[in-house]
C-alpha cells in the first residue's frame, strides 16, 4: 500500500485495482469515524455510562445515517433504558436499511407491548375492559418475520 501526498486536504492509498476519488475517500474517513463513535459507545455501555454512549451512538448515525448496525446498537441501548418507542423506532431504521434482519425484526418485536395495558382512563374506573393492544398483533408479527427470516435462530 502506497500514501499519496494530500489532495484537497485527504490523503489518498494508493491499493492496486481500487482507484479512490476525493468524494470516496471522504466517505470512508467518515465510515471510520462514525465506527469510532460506536465503539467508545460500546465502551461507555460497558462502564455503565449510558448518557454518554447514547451520545456517542447519536453522533455516529448523524455521521453514517445508512449503516443498520448503528441503528441496531441505539436500539438496544434505548431498551436498556427502557425507552421502547425510541428502541421500537431504531429497529424499524435498522429493518428499513437491512430487510432481511432476522435479529431487528425480532428486536423491534420484544419492543411491543406483550399484551393489553390499560389506559390511564380506564385505570381509573376498574369496571371498564382494557382495549386490545393494537402493539400485541404487531409484536407477533414481527416475531414470527424473525423466525422465517432464520427458523433456527434461539
Amino acid at each position: 500500500m502506497i500514501v499519496r501526498p494530500h489532495i484537497w486536504g485527504i490523503a489518498l492509498l494508493a491499493v492496486p485495482g481500487i482507484v479512490l476519488t476525493p468524494a470516496t475517500a471522504q466517505e470512508n474517513a467518515t465510515s471510520t469515524l462514525a465506527a469510532q463513535h460506536i465503539a467508545r459507545g460500546d465502551a461507555y455501555v460497558d462502564a455503565k455510562q449510558l448518557d454518554q454512549a447514547l451520545e456517542e451512538y447519536n453522533e455516529a448515525i448523524r455521521l453514517d445515517p445508512n449503516q443498520p448496525t448503528y441503528y441496531h446498537r441505539r436500539g438496544l441501548l434505548y431498551k436498556i433504558i427502557g425507552s421502547f418507542v425510541h428502541a421500537e423506532d431504531d429497529f424499524s431504521a435498522e429493518i428499513r436499511l437491512e430487510p432481511t434482519s432476522a435479529e431487528g425484526y425480532c428486536q423491534r418485536g420484544a419492543c411491543r407491548p406483550p399484551r393489553s395495558f390499560p389506559t390511564i382512563w380506564e385505570k381509573a374506573d376498574p369496571r371498564s375492559k382494557m382495549s386490545p393492544s393494537p402493539g400485541r398483533a404487531k409484536r407477533i408479527a414481527d416475531l414470527t418475520e424473525a423466525i422465517r427470516l432464520d427458523p433456527m435462530r434461539r
